[in-house]
């Protein structure tokens, strides 16, 4: 069983993500592929060596949300089938992941799996709450204005207002339905080639949703939908929605996930999942200890 593993990165490398990388290279003749934005931080050559990691190059100027994500991961693909064209799953992980399930139990995961993706994939709709019905909006509907509001706290601000637009002129149909959902995914090597072939970064969902990613009001994050969208309509695949992955979410602000602390720990150990996110190197350390010593049977650490 041979995994490569998929990593985009923006800051400088800290302890965590050392520590992440260590874990990975247990696994036997594990691909670790990096695609490190060098526009914002510089990054070791001492760890690449040290890991033998794979760089992605060129490398993209990346935004949080926005569609110049979308060649740096479609990079880091390409470059994990060119020097690992024989790889059996591709990981997506953060630096800020943490695996919570020791190397043998990822290992029989995959060699039992009966999925071709695991992977959270959310019809869109304005039914639906949280960020599927975002995601909707910024397709499938335009500012034609704005008013100014009160919010239930007393606090002033421009409310936008949105009609909807004519399906009929987007690149979406009955044979490729929008979802969206979480970019932490596991891909078997048949859904990478079938994304390579397609072209992504050039593909006319791409385009379009590059066109709704630069609304003011209402900004649509491109990973978050296109893989999403394009693997979950090719009816060959057999895919699972369940990404495998402990993240809280709760009262959680700015679409961030809340850093995971040792009060997540009880959830940590009765989780599936395979790896857990948001961590932090400072807020985390001491549950990153328990899982290290309880879970990965780690005691070096």
């Amino acid at each position: 069983m041979k995994l490569a593993f998929s990593i985009l990165s923006h800051k400088e490398p800290d302890a965590l993500f050392e520590k992440l990388l260590a874990y990975l290279n247990q696994f036997p003749d594990a691909c670790i592929v990096v695609h490190h934005d060098y526009n914002k931080s510089s990054f070791s050559d001492e760890l690449i060596a040290k890991y033998n990691l794979r760089m992605v190059t060129p490398y993209f100027n990346t935004r949080w949300g926005h569609v110049s994500k979308i060649p740096a991961i479609i990079g880091a693909f390409t470059k994990i089938k060119e020097v690992a064209p024989d790889f059996d799953w591709l990981i997506s992980i953060s630096p800020n992941c943490y695996p919570i399930k020791s190397v043998q139990e990822v290992l029989s995961f995959f060699e039992n799996a009966k999925a071709d993706y695991f992977m959270e994939n959310l019809p869109l709709g304005l039914q639906y709450e949280g960020i599927s019905k975002w995601h909707y909006q910024a397709l499938f509907t335009k500012r034609i204005g704005k008013i100014p509001f009160l919010s239930k706290k007393g606090k002033f601000y421009w409310r936008h207002l949105r009609v909807p637009i004519d399906r009929n002129n987007t690149p979406f149909n009955d044979s490729m339905y929008p979802y969206c959902g979480s970019d932490w995914y596991f891909f078997n090597r048949k859904t990478v080639d079938r994304i390579l072939s397609a072209d992504i970064v050039n593909h006319p969902i791409t385009k379009y949703i590059a066109k709704a990613n630069e609304e003011p009001d209402m900004n649509a994050s491109p990973d978050e939908i296109l893989l999403q969208t394009f693997v979950r309509n090719q009816k060959d695949l057999v895919g699972s929605g369940n990404y495998y992955r402990y993240i809280d979410w709760e009262n959680a602000k700015d679409w961030h996930p809340n850093t995971i602390t040792l009060r997540h720990w009880d959830a940590i150990k009765q989780s599936d999942a395979l790896f857990a996110r948001k961590f932090d190197k400072d807020e985390s350390s001491s549950v990153i200890k328990l899982i290290d010593e309880e879970i990965l049977k780690n005691k070096a650490n």
